[in-house]
């Protein structure tokens, strides 16, 4: 499944409705629904806070598979900013010594199984990969096992 959605916090109810549509049609279980929206959300408002100006629209692709949920999120005309390079600084720190920023994108890469990155210089248009295992090959049953 693939969307075009308007570069606008407002346009979030319009991303949700597409995720559960997906959700349910492919019966993703309520940690992995969770997961993904999260992180969607997350990257979703990222990419609208710090583009504001950008009149493209934001791409969503949605894929399922036996044992993996992949969302692919593409903007267009942006520069380059590779949210796998950028980690939490704050990690282990009393909260009076975190600096704000950043929490969002730890917590995607937390709760995701994997997170890309891809950046054409020549086009200018980046893509974030999401991919979250399904059932017992997910991160919270590997935990359990361990």
């Amino acid at each position: 499944m693939v969307k075009y959605f308007r570069r606008s916090i407002q346009a979030l109810t319009e991303v949700f409705n597409f995720l559960e549509t997906f959700i349910r049609k492919h019966q993703v279980n309520t940690d992995v629904s969770f997961a993904v929206q999260l992180a969607v959300e997350e990257i979703f408002t990222n990419l609208v806070k710090y583009h504001s100006n950008n009149p493209n629209r934001i791409r969503i692709e949605l894929f399922y598979e036996p044992e993996t949920v992949t969302v692919s999120i593409s903007d267009f005309d942006v520069e380059e900013f590779d949210i796998t390079e950028h980690t939490a600084t704050f990690a282990g720190l009393p909260l009076e010594k975190r600096k704000p920023g950043g929490l969002g994108l730890y917590l995607v890469q937390k709760i995701m199984d994997q997170v890309e990155y891809v950046y054409d210089p020549q086009k200018r248009e980046c893509e974030i990969t999401l991919v979250k295992y399904l059932g017992e090959t997910d991160v919270r049953s590997r935990q359990r096992r361990q």
